[in-house]
């Protein structure tokens, strides 16, 4: 493992996901914004950037489901995926620097209008924030959490590298990615005994293994190295700042107590061994695996964003189109992560739209919902037919 791989993988996990999901998360007028805005410059800039990583990683994972599934599905060979995904990417990213630099370039000149018109009201308003200082102590004892939330989150992460360990599941996560990049082919191989098969349709709907042989193609590291230290060491920070989403949303008023709800929730996460079969453990542990991944991501990004269309619903507000295409990104990741993906999303979104007929009288937001789990019902359909 080279430094150059190293910064390759950062690229592809951490800076092409940022900047694809800016594209949602630096609109004006949106859902991301609008939940910022009351917010200190920079919480707010840190939540518009956790806003498009997250949204960008889905982003990637649905480009990456549909053209995997496809690929795979016509028997065609791994290095097609990494071509096409490879080129999907870029487009992506363009598209979305190219929007965000026409977005700026328009917020630019709209607020030179703005401080010529207003020029007085500008002065009001620093002086009203300089009364906002009341807090100080409060404010100090925030700093130390959010401290000891990051020598936790550090400690975790080195853990689960140092840590790392060898499971049953291995045998196949790990195994089936090592050989679709050795062979080039996928699915058509028993990763426990290298034997040639027949094509494996039920775990072909999943291609998480798929994923990460591709991370480990364009960044040059062994397989197991990126799914037993680089890909756990990026995915936990990751996962925490989709935890951290969801405090803000779930605390209303309170989201200065955001660095204790993640402290809480690292101390759960922590101490949560009492039993193997929980997400926690398969959180900290196996995060490599798909079914690891939307049991500790995909599912709580479906609450969060529930909880979402629970507020516009119960404000009485049209729910922002993002928001949509968050639910249907997650359940199309959903299916990339585990075909009982194809259920296990679905039934919170089934509950949540019973629960606002009869609350919010909001019938109509069924279409949407429908729409949003689109993907699972189509992942589920070609599984029955080619089981």
């Amino acid at each position: 493992m080279t430094l150059t791989s190293v910064l390759l993988t950062i690229l592809w996990l951490i800076v092409v996901p940022v900047t694809a999901g800016s594209v949602f998360a630096f609109k004006k007028d949106g859902f991301i914004t609008e939940g910022c805005r009351k917010e200190g410059n920079g919480r707010r800039q840190m939540g518009i950037i956790l806003w498009s990583w997250f949204l960008g990683q889905l982003l990637l994972w649905c480009i990456f489901q549909i053209i995997a599934v496809w690929i795979i599905l016509k028997k065609n060979d791994f290095s097609l995926i990494v071509k096409m995904y490879s080129g999907s990417t870029a487009v992506v990213c363009g598209v979305a620097i190219v929007v965000n630099v026409i977005r700026q370039i328009k917020r630019h000149v709209i607020t030179e209008l703005m401080k010529i018109q207003t020029g007085e009201k500008d002065n009001i308003k620093r002086i009203a924030n300089t009364k906002q200082q009341d807090n100080v102590n409060a404010d100090k004892v925030m700093g130390v959490v959010w401290i000891v939330f990051a020598v936790i989150l550090v400690l975790q992460t080195v853990l689960q590298v140092r840590l790392a360990y060898m499971d049953a599941d291995d045998a196949y996560y790990v195994s089936e990615a090592v050989s679709m990049q050795a062979s080039n082919r996928m699915y058509n191989l028993v990763p426990y005994t290298g034997i040639t098969t027949e094509m494996d349709y039920r775990h072909s709907l999943e291609p998480f293994p798929a994923w990460l042989a591709f991370l480990s193609e364009v960044t040059g590291v062994r397989v197991v190295s990126m799914a037993h230290v680089l890909m756990p060491a990026i995915l936990l920070p990751f996962t925490y700042g989709v935890y951290a989403l969801m405090g803000n949303r779930v605390l209303g008023k309170n989201k200065d107590k955001l660095p204790i709800y993640l402290v809480v929730t690292e101390l759960l996460v922590f101490f949560s061994l009492y039993s193997t079969k929980i997400p926690e453990k398969f959180f900290v542990t196996r995060i490599r695996q798909g079914k690891a991944t939307i049991a500790s991501l995909i599912i709580p990004g479906i609450i969060l964003s529930l909880f979402l269309i629970l507020d516009y619903a119960k404000e009485k507000k049209r729910t922002d189109l993002n928001v949509w295409i968050m639910l249907f990104m997650l359940n199309t990741a959903g299916c990339l992560c585990s075909t009982l993906g194809a259920l296990i999303c679905v039934m919170p979104i089934a509950i949540v739209a019973v629960m606002m007929i009869f609350a919010y009288k909001k019938g109509w937001h069924l279409i949407p919902m429908i729409i949003g789990c689109m993907p699972c019902l189509l992942f589920a359909a070609l599984y029955v037919l080619n089981r």
